[in-house]
């Protein structure tokens, strides 16, 4: 099923895809890769097309089939490197059977990590690749430990609850829903639990030990073997 249009994230990104595909599918600027997913599920929703019918008068709704868009987002820090780079990766699977994911993420880091490929610079600059990927090998050296430093937080990150796991309702039956119990003291003291337990939960993520663990193992894999 071929795709009537590819989001992508930044101005870079539909610049660089336009030139790619040709124009087909057309590439559009979405935004924030969080955004890339809802949006698509909102083209492929489909349109109900209210059409007069001018015999009776009569309104009638025709369902029409919706945008067939897909997305195109950057890994960035959200994942690790996938083991094979030349198969795509899907990022949003679609939940029918047969339909095309909703979208996919690049296998290398951004977008930019492309453009800084020997094969793709030695082309652009008639510079010979060899001299380039020297010059890439001694300028990652140089950055290896802050790189590890960089995963290094994004995997302490990946690790803390999300905001909402706070939860605001003492029961789990909804916000409507109310603690058989509601005086000042007894709400205190639920309050005080759901706040420790969520401080728990960051702080063990964060402790000095997980720091230290996952920079040591960051460094192994940004060593001079790479």
């Amino acid at each position: 099923m071929p795709l009537a249009c590819l989001l992508v994230e930044g101005d870079v990104d539909t610049s660089i895809f336009t030139e790619i595909f040709h124009g087909s599918p057309p590439c559009k600027r979405g935004g924030s890769k969080e955004t890339l997913a809802p949006q698509v599920r909102r083209f492929r929703e489909p349109d109900e097309n209210k059409d007069n019918d001018e015999s009776t008068g009569d309104r009638k709704q025709t369902p029409q089939k919706g945008v067939m868009a897909a997305y195109l987002r950057d890994r960035d820090f959200d994942f690790e490197p996938p083991p094979d780079l030349d198969q795509p990766t899907i990022d949003v699977a679609a939940k029918s059977e047969g339909e095309p994911p909703l979208g996919w993420r690049l296998n290398r880091h951004c977008i930019e990590s492309y453009l800084l490929d020997p094969r793709v610079v030695g082309a652009t600059f008639n510079v010979p690749e060899a001299d380039w990927e020297h010059l890439i090998c001694t300028a990652g050296k140089e950055i290896a430990a802050y790189q590890a430093g960089r995963w290094t937080i994004a995997q302490l990150r990946s690790g803390l609850p999300r905001p909402f796991k706070l939860q605001t309702s003492a029961i789990s039956k909804g916000d409507f829903a109310l603690p058989e119990s509601r005086s000042q003291t007894d709400v205190e003291t639920w309050c005080r639990q759901t706040v420790s337990t969520f401080r728990r939960t960051v702080e063990d993520a964060l402790s000095d030990e997980a720091t230290t663990i996952a920079f040591g193992n960051r460094c192994q894999q940004f060593s001079d073997d790479f």
